[in-house]
């Protein structure tokens, strides 16, 4: 992927390389160091799903 700015006298042209597996593992880290955890109760109708979920954080978040 290319990305050109426009500065005063010039186009300047940059070529972008996208790491996907990298990004993915940056917004893992993201969302462990800088969410904030608060109690919260909930019921679950399928008892395999607490097997599932046992020490897992359940986390909502808000991309920016």
């Amino acid at each position: 992927m290319f990305y050109i700015e426009e500065t005063d006298d010039e186009l300047v042209k940059y070529e972008v390389e996208l790491d996907t597996e990298r990004l993915s593992s940056l917004k893992s880290e993201i969302i462990e160091n800088c969410s904030e955890k608060s109690h919260n109760q909930f019921k679950c109708e399928d008892k395999s799903d607490l097997w599932t979920l046992k020490d897992k954080d359940i986390r909502n978040y808000k991309e920016s």
